[in-house]
């Protein structure tokens, strides 16, 4: 198993996720500088999909993911 770089945090916030032309909204239940986890049964590994995670005062960062 590879070594984590970036440890993980709980996380507890709705997302919303883009892919095949669907669009999810879903939980994280963790968070790391190079990933987040989603709840949901929604994809397969190496979809390409974005994620936008909502931040205070109606912000976003959207941002191009691969699934692993």
């Amino acid at each position: 198993m590879p070594t984590r770089h970036h440890p993980r945090v709980d996380a507890n916030f709705m997302v919303r996720l883009f892919t095949n032309g669907r669009n999810i909204l879903t939980k994280a239940s963790d968070l790391s500088m190079a990933g987040v986890r989603l709840l949901g049964d929604f994809v397969v590994p190496n979809d390409r999909v974005t994620v936008a995670i909502p931040l205070p005062g109606d912000r976003e960062i959207v941002a191009k993911a691969h699934v692993t």
